[in-house]
């Protein structure tokens, strides 16, 4: 994985960084517990989909985000009280 902080279309969350294998897997860490929006337009097969986890940093819960597909998507968080990693993974299925 490598910085891709530009995959994070404007306006971005402050404090919201983006790791990226693209087409393939994705993290984004967001300390503004935001919603934003991920560039997957042209990294990926337009009929792609991501399993899609969010990981709160300081408690450890596990939320799943159910599946996103390629594109543009708007990622939410579970909720606006925590730090939250989403990591999106390609789906095989």
């Amino acid at each position: 994985m490598v910085p891709a902080d530009e995959l994070l279309l404007f306006p971005a969350p402050p404090l919201t960084f983006c790791l990226a294998e693209r087409g393939e897997q994705y993290v984004v860490s967001s300390d503004a517990a935001k919603e934003f929006f991920l560039d997957l337009i042209g990294t990926t097969a337009s009929n792609s989909t991501f399993a899609l986890k969010w990981f709160d940093e300081a408690t450890g819960e596990k939320t799943d985000g159910g599946r996103v597909a390629s594109g543009a998507p708007r990622l939410r968080p579970p909720s606006e009280a925590a730090h939250w990693e989403a990591l999106l993974v390609r789906s095989t299925e």
